[in-house]
């Protein structure tokens, strides 16, 4: 009989953890540099069950249409019917260049396309 009751205290626990509703989170690395954080932070604290996906734009697109995620934060503009998209922040691009490249003597500002014949460095999503 008692290992009944225990089977039974089981079986209810997980149908309560299947009921509860859940919040998933996508978002791309560098948005943890923002005020992203913050916001989870306060959300959990309301709701403790929001899960966290690391996951690029493109995943966050295929993700929020197959319903895996149920809300996302990406980088890349994009135009999708199916999608609902916010601007949330407009950010400046910069630009780090050697003191003595000859991109750095000209008195405009740089364009995307006046950089696009030169190395780009990026870190490496495990290293991020």
């Amino acid at each position: 009989m008692l290992e009944r009751v225990e089977e039974m205290k089981a079986i209810t626990q997980r149908l309560h953890e299947v009921e509860r509703p859940r919040f998933r989170i996508g978002f791309v690395p560098s948005t943890l540099y923002g005020r992203l954080p913050e916001l989870i932070r306060r959300y959990r604290a309301v709701r403790p069950g929001a899960e966290l996906l690391e996951l690029t734009t493109l995943e966050q697109i295929a993700a929020l249409k197959e319903a895996r995620i149920d809300v996302g934060y990406g980088r890349i503009p994009f135009e999708d019917p199916a999608i609902e998209r916010t601007l949330m922040r407009n950010e400046r691009l910069t630009a780090a260049l050697p003191s003595g490249h000859s991109l750095v003597a000209r008195a405009r500002r740089l364009r995307l396309d006046d950089l696009a014949g030169e190395p780009l460095v990026v870190t490496r999503r495990h290293r991020a």
